[in-house]
């Protein structure tokens, strides 16, 4: 067996233009084997050395796909200024059943992508039987991919609300998102009135230890879904309180992560999002449930679509084979 192993550079991704709907596949499909046992996770490795900037390792594996990752990235808030996305990083893939490096590759777009594939898998299970409104709060890359994945879950979302401390950046934001989308869309001045009225709403702002904590649960309608992306950073701690059911990507991290000042307020009822594959009816009790998910990133869901990504990069020839 050779000692070789494919390097994918972000232009060698893009260039494979794999298809959110197949990010989305890839991402239910790793939370359904966690929600097996099939996987293993250990919670994020994180070094904050500086302000806001963070840097994490997040590493997982698949035992029925045999694939395992891990990913080395950072995140700062000032990257935008630089015009640089806010999360950077690589990844290193290895095959489970020899240990073997078989690829390695630019973790920007896999990031990017599978955040909003795993967004998207909630809604399927937790929002409204026919959501119509959706509300981004934050309008960067996550504002972006998280629109594209929702539609293609919930086709039936006909409006866009949308807010940003740039007010000049939500306006742009939502004059592509009518022109790319087809979709009417209305930026607001406010969070209260972005999230009014909203079936979904999403929060994709920075992971900050001083987050602006202000979004209180009654604000959103009866029957709406909030999913969080940026932790509990903007989320009044009274508004757990007032969801009728709370849910998690993976408990286990979300406690490890309180040692680092975030989630105090969660309810110990808290429930892992992998529990509605079960009983998919154990989720929305009542279409007027507000219902609250705290996405909190995966490392499965990053070996998932890296499994994906390096299998249609080999199919297709793009690549460079570097030699160990």
């Amino acid at each position: 067996m050779s000692n070789e192993v494919l390097y994918l550079s972000r232009s060698d991704i893009d260039s494979l233009a794999i298809p959110m709907h197949a990010v989305i596949e890839m991402t239910e499909s790793a939370l359904r084997e966690k929600s097996r046992g099939k996987a293993i996770m250990p919670a994020k490795h994180w070094i904050s050395p500086a302000g806001e900037r963070f840097f994490s390792a997040m590493s997982g594996a698949l035992l029925e796909s045999g694939a395992v990752t891990c990913k080395w990235q950072s995140g700062s808030p000032e990257n935008a200024k630089l015009g640089l996305p806010y999360i950077t990083g690589l990844l290193l893939l290895n095959d489970l059943a020899t240990g073997r490096a078989r690829a390695v590759m630019d973790s920007t777009w896999i990031t990017a992508q599978r955040t909003a594939a795993a967004t998207a898998v909630a809604a399927k299970y937790l929002a409204c039987s026919t959501p119509r409104t959706l509300a981004i709060i934050g309008c960067g890359v996550q504002g972006r991919t998280n629109l594209q994945a929702l539609r293609i879950i919930h086709s039936s979302l006909c409006e866009l609300r949308a807010f940003d401390i740039d007010p000049d950046r939500a306006k742009a934001y939502v004059a592509e998102a009518a022109s790319t989308h087809g979709i009417a869309a209305c930026s607001f001045p406010s969070v209260r009135e972005a999230v009014a009225d909203a079936d979904i709403v999403v929060t994709c702002g920075p992971i900050v230890s001083n987050g602006d904590r202000i979004i209180q649960g009654r604000w959103l309608k009866p029957g709406a879904l909030l999913v969080t992306l940026d932790y509990d950073c903007y989320l009044d701690p009274l508004a757990i309180n007032q969801f009728d059911a709370v849910f998690t990507d993976d408990v286990e991290q979300v406690e490890h992560l309180k040692e680092y000042g975030f989630f105090a307020a969660l309810p110990e009822s808290l429930m892992e999002l992998g529990t509605v594959f079960q009983a998919p009816g154990h989720a929305r009790k009542g279409e007027a449930d507000r219902i609250l998910s705290v996405n909190l990133g995966l490392a499965i869901e990053d070996t998932a679509v890296a499994d994906l990504i390096d299998q249609d990069a080999r199919a297709k020839g793009v690549g460079t084979i570097l030699q160990l």
